[in-house]
């Protein structure tokens, strides 16, 4: 049976590398051959996350790790990373500046 590693329950903020390895010496840790890693509650990462959880996924290929529960805009900045165009999958020119209210 897969461990669940609820990641909103290690931590709330998923933006620099050391995070990503902290999930991964759980699971390097645990006798377990499968793991579910549940972004449940996780809203945004950055590229040195991401760029890490895949590194960490690829080198520890003797377990199976399974993502579930990512929302759109975590989804957004894995396929940027795992792109080979990477940042080409942002389209800036949807982008639109805004004043706000003083």
């Amino acid at each position: 049976m897969p461990e669940t590693i609820r990641l909103h329950e290690l931590s709330k903020a998923w933006a620099i590398r050391q995070n990503a390895l902290q999930v991964f010496e759980r699971i390097e840790k645990s006798k377990n051959k499968e793991f579910i890693v549940d972004f449940k509650d996780v809203e945004a990462i950055n590229r040195s996350f991401a760029q890490e959880y895949l590194n960490r996924k690829e080198i520890l290929k003797s377990k199976k790790i399974t993502e579930m529960n990512m929302s759109k805009s975590v989804k957004t900045i894995f396929e940027i990373v795992e792109s080979p165009n990477g940042s080409q999958l942002l389209n800036v020119n949807a982008w639109k500046v805004v004043d706000l209210p003083t």
